[in-house]
């Protein structure tokens, strides 16, 4: 179970949410325990560079949801590969060298935990942001998606609704001082 520190503002989420902590370059950071966020970042209106297009991956098994999101992000200007399960997906890692890496968490094959721990030991890769996707609702399998090196753990539903603001907040939290680079150290009981 992982260690709720109360409740704070979530500035991705926008409401009060149970946070955690989590170790994060040697300081303590609270995170949201349903996305991640940390509860210190303010989530702004708009970001420098915040229409730069990005080299985006998506990883997942259903078809449908790949292909939705690949519309949404072209929308965007963004350039978009996929892939439906883990090992395809970390080929097209190393072949196409994404800015963002958006990451189911069940899939046939390597499961997205595998899939996001293989690329944060690639030394190209291990800066890649990786934002896991799922349906589930269960701050324990957030905790082990932040341990496995993820920047945010989003519902499914959320990021369909509103992919501007997921990629704002990934921008958020690498243009910090210094850049938020999740790893293996969640705080648990």
């Amino acid at each position: 179970m992982i260690s709720s520190l109360g409740r704070g503002y979530c500035a991705f989420c926008a409401r009060q949410q149970r946070i955690f902590a989590y170790s994060h370059g040697g300081a303590l950071v609270n995170r949201c325990q349903q996305c991640g966020f940390p509860s210190n970042r303010v989530l702004p209106a708009s970001v420098p560079d915040e229409n730069t297009p990005l080299r985006i991956l998506c990883i997942d098994d259903d078809r449908l949801f790949l292909e939705q999101a690949k519309d949404l992000l072209e929308e965007q200007g963004h350039t978009v590969f996929t892939a439906e399960d883990g090992e395809k997906g970390l080929a097209v890692a190393a072949r196409s060298a994404p800015d963002l890496v958006l990451l189911d968490l069940i899939m046939p094959g390597l499961h997205g935990f595998e899939v996001c721990e293989a690329i944060k030991t690639a030394p190209e890769l291990a800066g890649v942001p990786v934002v896991i996707l799922t349906r589930m609702d269960n701050p324990q399998l957030n905790g082990r998606a932040f341990e496995a090196g993820a920047h945010l753990v989003v519902h499914k539903s959320a990021a369909g609704d509103d992919i501007r603001r997921l990629i704002r907040a990934v921008r958020v939290l690498m243009d910090g001082d210094p850049p938020f680079m999740p790893g293996p150290r969640a705080i648990m009981d």
